[in-house]
């Protein structure tokens, strides 16, 4: 049980960090960059 409320969450998240890129593309840049670093 608590491991499908997590799997929810995480989903939930997930749906909001991929809105956030689409909207934010200095996010999108910001993320290259770390790739890039790393």
């Amino acid at each position: 049980m608590q491991r499908k409320c997590l799997t929810t969450g995480q989903q939930k998240r997930r749906k909001t960090v991929e809105r956030t890129e689409a909207d934010d593309p200095a996010f999108i840049q910001k993320k290259k960059e770390q790739f890039k670093t790393e």
